[in-house]
């Protein structure tokens, strides 16, 4: 590790934290600062003081922690792990694993003239999550013990003072950190926002080794962490929240107004294969799904880059007129809470707002451009779906896969309580959204045209159940038909003026069993059945059209005694220009299909990034979409500001205009 230069006249910045505890100083170096090294578009701040040292702990090889503005290089030491997602796809953090683990640079050439201090935090979500340092310098700390903000300013000549705040930090989001001090006091900042003050009459204890250490004894992620020689303002840490939540980004987009929407006279309903409007008219549903609202932040990936205005008015500038919003059960059937302000960062106006409340804006956005809404239960709990292990696979279970029930422990009286407590939480969930968006409901919004009654339902292998499409016959907690009509006929007796998806068994991929048993709602002309079709539910693209034939196609025929709407709610590919063969040719059959039957279709997604879908994520290699990694299969760049694939939207456009009507 190199050492040298002065170690006299230094002010320190630390960040500490300790069982929990989290603890920030502010030291400095003395001397202007070079031009950086490695710079993110968007860290680079024009309107703040410029940094006098920048640790990006963006390294994914090796065992030096770079410092892009003056060269003062950490050791990595002990078990830390690089390249762990962090905020963007462009960026990476460090993962430590508490105990040795640290990085350590020399303090060499910080003088007291170090005024700020910023660190990007994120603890495990644990009840009582582990602590440890996040940036040591001596002077100033500032921590943070389960849900109390300690800030403690610290003097050669004096014991440390030191006051707590209340904060809360362990929820496996990421967070921002900073302190800054001036006239005497220190001002903390979480998130952007001031968060308490505490006294700095003196603060000029130096490190007793002559290191700065950066998560020592730390377990969970930290990524950039910078220092300045001067205050910081409000408005500058603020700004560097903004830019540090999307740190791909090169700025906001500029919100355009809403062009006069035109949406079809409502409310829609069906006839015979077709959804039409209140004229009777085609309506071809051709849309996105847009996700993260399923997952832990219960927050609509992309609003950590952009405002929601500037992401409506791309859907519908794209030709989409319908959005299918997914969404977890427990967001509505629980308490409704604040959303983590990184997971609104690029749209201000959300900030401090519920999930339910991030909710309605981004359905009165949609509306307000246009575009047509979906309501989908896609999970119960919150997170990353979809197998026959994530405790999700059945419309009323929903259970942590790692302390699943004890199902097979249970008699039939004890599974019958089990299964009807988790129905009535589902059919309560329903009834209290579609409530909400009725024309007499507290958010009434007539855009919100429909209602996926459940996502995927398929086997979970963990309680041994796999549900069927034999209505009235075996355990209920397997029967589909039944719930899909319990569930239906609720909708509607809230809301009548809804389309109905019912999708197919086997991950949606399979509708024949309506053949056996229709879906028979008390509300006639309500009815849609659904299907999702991804290149792995295909054996061979050359039979793709025979075997959709035989799973839906046929309840498109007209004027049979089935005949119903089928909307495909999902389909999704990578993008063209970085994949192709088998994957390229399935994708070629199924739009070729979808064009030939003049199907509705929503594809899977809009998004650029994912929604926050892992408890403890590590790698993106390793953790499917996470608001750190691109999104493989989505319209959207990681950015969130244009199309990611003009090959993908060539593909997608000519399928969207309706070329048949009833």
């Amino acid at each position: 590790m190199h050492r040298g230069g002065t170690r006299s006249g230094r002010l320190t910045a630390v960040v500490t934290a300790a069982a929990g505890v989290l603890a920030v100083a502010v030291v400095g170096p003395a001397g202007a600062s070079a031009v950086p090294a490695r710079t993110h578009a968007r860290l680079a701040l024009s309107v703040a003081p410029v940094p006098l040292a920048r640790w990006q702990l963006a390294e994914t090889t090796g065992t030096t922690a770079h410092d892009d503005i003056a060269g003062r290089d950490g050791s990595v030491l002990g078990p830390v792990r690089l390249g762990q997602v962090a905020q963007g796809p462009t960026v990476t953090s460090y993962g430590f694993a508490g105990g040795r683990s640290s990085v350590a640079a020399p303090a060499t050439g910080l003088v007291p003239s170090t005024r700020a201090v910023s660190a990007w935090v994120r603890l495990p979500r644990a009840p009582r999550p582990a602590g440890g340092s996040v940036l040591d310098l001596g002077s100033i700390s500032v921590a943070v013990s389960r849900t109390r903000l300690a800030v403690s300013t610290c003097a050669v000549a004096s014991p440390c003072a030191t006051r707590l705040l209340p904060v809360r930090f362990a929820d496996g989001a990421w967070h921002q950190l900073a302190a800054s001090m001036s006239g005497g006091q220190v001002t903390v900042f979480v998130d952007g926002a001031p968060a308490g003050t505490a006294l700095a009459t003196a603060a000029d204890r130096l490190p007793a080794d002559g290191d700065v250490a950066i998560g020592r004894g730390f377990h969970g992620n930290i990524d950039r962490v910078t220092l300045w020689d001067r205050a910081l303002t409000a408005g500058v840490v603020g700004t560097e929240f903004t830019n540090g939540a999307c740190p791909q980004s090169d700025g906001p987009v500029p919100t355009t107004q809403p062009a006069p929407a035109r949406p079809p006279a409502l409310p829609l309903h069906t006839r015979g294969r077709f959804v039409v409007d209140a004229n009777g008219q085609r309506v071809k549903l051709a849309g996105v799904n847009w996700y993260g609202a399923d997952q832990l932040d219960h927050v609509p990936a992309g609003l950590q880059c952009q405002r929601v205005d500037a992401i409506a008015a791309r859907i519908a500038a794209d030709g989409f007129n319908v959005v299918r919003l997914p969404w977890a059960t427990t967001t509505w059937s629980g308490k409704d809470k604040p959303v983590p302000p990184v997971a609104v960062a690029g749209d201000p106006s959300l900030r401090g707002k519920t999930a339910r409340q991030v909710f309605d804006a981004v359905i009165a956005s949609l509306a307000r451009h246009g575009v047509l809404v979906i309501l989908d239960n896609h999970v119960t709990r919150p997170r990353w779906c979809c197998s026959g292990t994530d405790g999700n696979g059945l419309w009323w279970e929903g259970y942590d896969p790692q302390h699943p029930p004890r199902w097979h422990q249970l008699g039939r009286r004890q599974r019958l309580h089990r299964f009807r407590v988790g129905e009535q939480r589902w059919l309560s969930a329903w009834r209290r959204i579609v409530r909400r968006y009725a024309v007499s409901g507290a958010h009434a919004q007539p855009m919100v045209v429909g209602a996926d009654l459940r996502n995927e339902v398929r086997p979970d292998y963990t309680l041994g159940i796999t549900p069927h499409w034999r209505r009235a016959r075996g355990a209920p907690w397997a029967d589909w038909p039944r719930a899909a009509t319990r569930a239906g006929d609720a909708v509607l007796s809230v809301n009548p003026r809804l389309l109905v998806a019912v999708e197919g068994l086997q991950y949606a991929a399979d509708l024949r069993g309506v053949a056996r048993q229709p879906i028979r709602l008390a509300r006639a002309h309500r009815l849609v059945y659904s299907a999702h079709d991804y290149s792995w539910t295909q054996s061979s693209h050359a039979r793709l059209h025979r075997v959709l034939g035989r799973r839906w196609g046929w309840l498109l025929a007209q004027h049979q005694r089935l005949t119903t709407p089928v909307l495909v709610g999902e389909f999704g590919t990578c993008h063209p220009e970085e994949c192709g063969g088998a994957e390229a040719a399935w994708f070629k059959a199924l739009t070729r299909y979808l064009a030939a039957g003049d199907v509705d279709w929503i594809y899977w997604s809009i998004n650029g990034t994912g929604g926050r879908g892992a408890v403890e994520p590590t790698t993106c290699a390793a953790t499917l979409r996470f608001p750190g990694c691109g999104e493989g299969y989505g319209l959207s760049d990681p950015s969130w500001s244009r199309d990611v694939s003009a090959a993908l939207m060539t593909e997608l456009h000519p399928i969207i205009a309706a070329t048949q009507g009833p």
